[in-house]
């Protein structure tokens, strides 16, 4: 599809468009759509699925700065010498043990579910990563979450995320007491590829909570013999 500023999005559709419910997955920084590959799978029969690559970053096409809301960081990174993008190139062993360390707790995480977010993210460009940078940190997510106090939310957050600490989510849980807080013990930044099962089940949760009008779903998980995130075969 083509945004209002003329930047290309890619998005991937399942299930019927005259579904009673559709589930909207939005990818965080420096991901792509096939971050929630787990989910999208798991959640399927609920009705209809739409996701989409965030602008300039997998399958979407390019963004000029103004759009990513900053110009300055952008156009210091791109004096930064090569060095930078080859420590993080993909497959190096500085990029795997970053990837490792930030994006995962302490648990046994397969290799081919790391090798999944290393592809994500260093595919992302690094002009990319500095314009997005500064309005994450200069968004007052306080104010921003004001307009969810009547709407269901769930806030679920790993004990062991180095990106987003789980002291930010009690914030925010303080500011919306009827949210639900859930904590995934000893998970990482990554929580939706490190234990998919657990976040698809507080979906499906949430899902019944805001359409209460509709039977419950209680759906089950075909994950016999493999294990929670067994990496799911690509979409084409």
């Amino acid at each position: 599809m083509t945004a209002s500023d003329g930047a290309r999005l890619y998005v991937e559709e399942q299930g019927r468009p005259d579904a009673g419910l559709t589930l909207v997955f939005v990818h965080g920084f420096c991901m792509t759509a096939d971050a929630w590959a787990f989910q999208r799978r798991d959640l399927a029969d609920l009705g209809r699925t739409l996701c989409y690559d965030q602008r300039a970053h997998g399958r979407s096409g390019p963004s000029d700065a103004e759009h990513c809301t900053i110009r300055q960081l952008a156009d210091d990174l791109r004096h930064v010498p090569s060095l930078l993008e080859r420590l993080r190139w993909r497959g190096s062993a500085v990029s795997r043990q970053l990837t490792r360390r930030i994006g995962f707790g302490a648990g046994p995480v397969p290799e081919p579910v790391v090798d999944a977010l290393e592809t994500m993210v260093t595919s992302t460009p690094i002009p990319v990563v500095g314009a997005f940078l500064p309005t994450l940190l200069d968004h007052d997510r306080l104010a921003a979450a004001a307009a969810l106090r009547a709407v269901p939310t769930l806030l679920l957050v790993g004990d062991a995320d180095l990106m987003t600490p789980i002291e930010h989510s009690r914030v925010l849980a303080e500011a919306l007491p009827e949210a639900e807080l859930a904590v995934e013990r000893g998970a990482g930044h990554a929580l939706i590829l490190e234990r998919p099962r657990a976040v698809s089940a507080r979906l499906r949760d949430l899902v019944n909570r805001a359409v209460p009008s509709q039977p419950a779903r209680t759906g089950r998980c075909q994950h016999s013999t493999k294990p929670e995130n067994s990496v799911p075969s690509p979409r084409r």
